[in-house]
């Protein structure tokens, strides 16, 4: 392709065709030649489309458009006829060229003239989709453009349709498996079981796509172990009815081969023959079965696409079903394959089957040991319905319930509830019916009627199951910080006296230390709950973070916060992301990623935060849960980008107060104050942060109070910052050992007091206790608000230097706003600004010019995704990172920077 590219450069033009199936990169892999090596040349590419194929001369059109400032030059018979084709003048029956020979040659030489001051590539990616005029003009093109400094490069699926172009053919192929492998897992947030992950890698070919696709059409219990049936999927009708012609013209032995290899997940070519002997399958059968094309038996058992092994599987009656499943539970072996032995028998069963059941049972405890959550879940759905005692039936319905909302399941686990409230229930079954039911509602919902059910759930299981009411008060009260301020006033009293009520503990574990001190910190305050809240929080990285629930999280990560306590923050977030990793609980993962990326912000590692925002962003819209947007506002906030503040806020504020999720809409309040304190708008950062500021609302305490503190002070308001000040030296009472406090408090201080002595006092520690841990963000602001009182009180010389060292850690970090405001003062004091950022001017990435490029071309982030096999969160990602290298702030600014002095790489 180099070749190519050099022999139009310089001169000699030709044909490349692309050949390739659907999603294996031929785009792309174009897209990256052109990016890297395609300096010097004139490139114009069009896609065909389906909608346009009918249109005469559509495509040519779009070829020729950017070349249409060569018209004027051709002879007045070929501008005529390339006006004439493409609507530009009026037609005249007696100048009309049946033949289309006169068009066809008056596009070569509009070519011919262009690609004289410069050569010219034409790009016509699914040519099959070029309506047919267009493609007959560039067939004949194809033939005749050897003699000009001009390339044409068509793409399509089939060689057929580019057998007529001739030139050089180049077959773009899959992925090897190594790399496919490491595609696939970066696209799945979940733990896969590495039998289906290899029968993905191979069914997928190699397809980019397909690697990306594939797991998302593949239930949570097929992708944990291949612990489920294969889905009767929805196929378009041709396609279903194509599979099953082929499927029905097959002997009745090749259909069976057919049906026990759906049947089995593994692949396995010795188990599927051992278990067609077992059924009287001849080995011949295979080679009828093979040349439907449907399946291929080599090293491995391989479908063409997991909707063929579905059309197979269900296109067979339930006892054929069974009789497959019985061979093959018949030769797995029990002592190294126990689980998928029991599960072939659980679907051989046909009533039920204690001893299945009972099995499925271990192999539940089995899987959820090695972190198959989504796999333990199957096992105990299927142990259920298989249980012939009615409430031993009921407890393992509940336990199915509980493992599939753990695997991120939750329409699963409230089928599965509605099932076992049709049983018989014991007093505590109802209990804990009821718990889960709660569970799921705030899963999915996260508002006061949710965190109400908590509670209430809490006071029914109290008499029969303390433990029980004891998990479900710490999830209320944690879903009472999570509401805010839209919850009932009563709510944690009601929460106190309920746990003051159930039987003493005989040892506390860490999460009642900490639980206890909350509920001490609410009624005594702050100081008198230090001990009980530092022996919880320090209690939780010492033990199995895989024990703890979601509302266990929420409250250790901001009684950490609250604490002040950066290190066990970061250790505990750092733990939770791991367990839940590896448990397979995936509901869990995104509120652990999103306190995870928190100290990555205030450590000033902006670029590690968005990047763990975007995975747990993704796995909430797969999972259908809330969006996490508290931290991807509060990063937009620190890089001074407004427009993506206020596009955050516009998408979640309405679904905040239609959710009454008060933690989000303060989340909200302190981005929007952050950001305006950058820029220097103190008295509109005032009045952002005022409402969040009243409240004493748990995490918040180190950001929302110190922000509006520096705004009302900034903004000559110290009869509003004083007050501010005295709640949050309350809140510091019990950490005046912890630097994050102190150089909070005495930052506040220096800000608010009319001493200047005490104010140079105050500032000068606050900068020596940020230095001293690991919060860049935090230390840079300090020096800002010190330089910039310095300057006020003319102390020049030191002014600049602390200004300049708040100026390049702020460029350091990629906090645009607050760098500019440091340059600014800066400017004020004398000093010309430093342009020492290292992020702006670095050279931009292979992947970050390809988004580049396709976006400043006028495609949207979801185009772009799409042809770039990314995520639209992830190009929204490089998007960032590009504005701030190129220093530009929008796509237009973006197009015309790269129009000027494109990105090298």
């Amino acid at each position: 392709m180099l070749g190519f590219l050099d022999d139009v450069r310089t001169g000699r033009g030709g044909v490349l065709a692309l050949c390739g199936q659907a999603g294996v990169g031929k785009s792309r892999l174009l897209q990256e030649i052109t990016d890297r090596y395609g300096a010097g040349l004139r490139l114009v590419t069009v896609t065909g489309v389906e909608f346009e194929a009918a249109l005469p001369y559509s495509g040519l059109q779009r070829l020729c458009e950017p070349l249409f400032g060569e018209i004027d030059g051709l002879s007045a018979a070929h501008a005529q006829a390339l006006r004439r084709a493409f609507g530009q003048a009026d037609a005249n029956p007696a100048e009309a060229d049946d033949s289309g020979l006169l068009l066809a040659v008056s596009v070569l030489a509009l070519l011919s003239q262009a690609a004289a001051k410069a050569p010219v590539m034409w790009v016509v990616d699914d040519v099959a989709w070029i309506d047919e005029a267009s493609r007959a003009v560039l067939t004949f093109l194809s033939r005749r453009i050897a003699a000009v400094p001009a390339g044409l490069v068509v793409i399509a699926r089939d060689d057929e349709v580019l057998s007529p172009f001739g030139g050089v053919l180049l077959t773009v192929d899959g992925l090897p498996d190594a790399p496919a492998r490491d595609l696939l897992m970066a696209a799945v947030a979940r733990p896969l079981d590495p039998q289906v992950r290899d029968r993905i890698v191979a069914e997928a070919r190699g397809n980019p796509l397909a690697l990306l696709e594939l797991p998302h059409s593949i239930a949570v219990t097929e992708l944990a172990g291949g612990y489920s049936c294969p889905a009767e999927q929805s196929l378009p009708e041709t396609v279903e009815a194509e599979f099953r012609r082929r499927l029905d013209e097959l002997p009745v032995a090749s259909s069976q081969l057919v049906m026990l290899s759906a049947a089995d997940p593994t692949g396995d070519p010795a188990l599927l023959w051992q278990a067609a002997v077992r059924l009287g399958i001849p080995a011949v059968a295979g080679t009828a079965a093979e040349a439907t094309g449907l399946i291929t038996f080599g090293t491995r058992v391989l479908f063409r696409h997991p909707l063929a092994r579905s059309a197979a599987y269900h296109r067979d009656t339930a006892e054929t079903r069974r009789a497959a499943h019985r061979a093959l539970a018949a030769v797995t072996d029990p002592v190294r394959d126990p689980d998928r032995r029991a599960w072939h028998l659980a679907l051989a069963a046909t009533g039920p089957d204690e001893l299945v059941a009972a099995e499925l049972s271990r192999g539940a405890s089995r899987a959820r040991a090695r972190g198959g959550a989504g796999a333990g879940a199957a096992f105990l759905e299927q142990a259920a319905y298989l249980t012939p005692d009615p409430r031993r039936r009921t407890s393992r319905l509940l336990e199915a319930a509980a493992a599939k909302r753990a695997a991120g399941a939750p329409t699963d686990a409230a089928a599965l509830l509605a099932e076992a409230a049709l049983g018989p229930r014991e007093s505590r079954q109802v209990a804990l019916t009821q718990a889960l039911h709660a569970r799921l509602a705030f899963d999915l919902r996260r508002d006061p009627d949710a965190m109400m059910m908590l509670l209430t759930a809490a006071e029914q299981a109290a008499p029969v199951d303390p433990v029980l009411a004891r998990e479900l008060l710490r999830e209320a009260y944690a879903a009472a910080v999570f509401v805010g301020r839209y919850g009932t006033p009563d709510a944690i009293s009601r929460i106190a006296a309920a746990t003051v009520g159930l039987p003493p503990l005989v040892d506390s574990t860490p999460r009642e230390l900490l639980f206890e001190g909350l509920l001490m910190e609410k009624l005594d305050g702050p100081a008198a709950a230090t001990s009980l809240l530092r022996r919880g929080i320090h209690g939780y990285t010492d033990e199995p973070a895989s024990q703890y629930t979601l509302g266990d999280l929420w409250l250790a990560c901001g009684a950490a916060l609250d604490c002040w306590d950066e290190t066990a923050f970061l250790d505990i977030a750092q733990s939770q992301v791991r367990a839940i990793r590896d448990s397979g609980a995936i509901v869990s993962l995104p509120v652990a990623l999103s306190y995870r990326s928190l100290i990555a912000v205030h450590e000033g590692k902006l670029d590690d935060a968005q990047q763990l925002v975007d995975e747990a962003a993704r796995i909430s819209d797969e999972l259908g849960l809330p969006p996490m947007a508290y931290v991807d506002i509060t990063i937009a906030a620190w890089r001074g980008d407004e427009a993506r503040v206020e596009r955050i806020a516009a998408a979640a504020e309405p679904d905040a107060r239609s959710r009454k999720e008060g933690r989000l809409l303060t989340a909200i309040e302190y981005a929007r104050a952050l950001l305006l304190n950058g820029l220097g708008r103190h008295a509109d950062a005032m009045t952002a942060s005022a409402p969040a500021a009243m409240l004493d609302e748990m995490g918040f305490r180190p950001t929302v109070p110190p922000e509006f503190i520096e705004a009302a002070a900034r903004s000559g308001r110290t009869d509003l910052a004083v007050p501010a000040l005295r709640r949050l030296s309350r809140a510091v009472e019990g950490a005046p050992d912890r630097n994050w406090a102190m150089g909070m408090l005495t930052r506040c201080e220096a800000l608010v007091t009319d001493d200047p002595d005490l104010a140079d006092r105050r500032f000068r520690e606050s900068v020596e206790r940020f230095t001293a841990t690991t919060l860049a963000t935090e230390e840079a602001r300090s020096r800002l608000l010190y330089g910039e009182w310095l300057q006020r009180a003319g102390r020049d010389e030191p002014a600049r230097n602390m200004l300049r060292a708040a100026a390049e850690r702020f460029t350091e970090i990629g906090a645009g706003a607050f760098a500019n405001r440091a340059q600014r003062a800066l400017a004020a004091s004398g000093e010309r600004p430093r342009h020492r950022n290292t992020r702006t001017g670095a050279p931009l990435t292979a992947q970050e010019q390809q988004v580049a490029r396709v976006v400043a071309g006028g495609a949207t982030t979801k185009e772009a995704a799409n042809q770039l096999f990314l995520s639209p969160r992830t190009v929204d990602a490089h998007l960032r990172s590009i504005f701030a290298k190129l220093g530009v702030t929008s796509r237009r600014q973006l197009a015309e920077r790269l129009a000027q002095a494109p990105s090298a790489d």
